[in-house]
């Protein structure tokens, strides 16, 4: 559809791996969103905010990418074809 261009690379490789961490962060809760701070006490988890930052990112990006129904219907498509650097990078 040629909807992708190199500009876009950056952009989809912060969302891959703010991906990447918002799950990582969301199997450490799995023990629990408490955990034992310095003095024995219970605090939040580190990993309660990772799971927060890292869905902020992937919405945001996610929104400049389009992949929410409301930026899909924002978007403007080019009729610009996808170069051939993008093209093997998607592919």
């Amino acid at each position: 559809m040629g909807l992708a261009h190199s500009a876009d690379q950056a952009l989809i490789v912060v969302y891959a791996c703010a991906v990447a961490h918002h799950r990582a962060a969301c199997r450490l809760l799995d023990a629990g969103v408490l955990v034992r701070g310095q003095k024995g006490e219970l605090v939040k988890s580190p990993a309660a905010q990772l799971v927060r930052d890292n869905a902020v990112i992937i919405a945001r990006v996610g929104e400049q990418l389009g992949l929410s129904p409301g930026s899909r219907s924002r978007l403007s498509v080019s009729t610009e074809t996808i170069d051939e650097t993008t093209n093997r990078w998607l592919t």
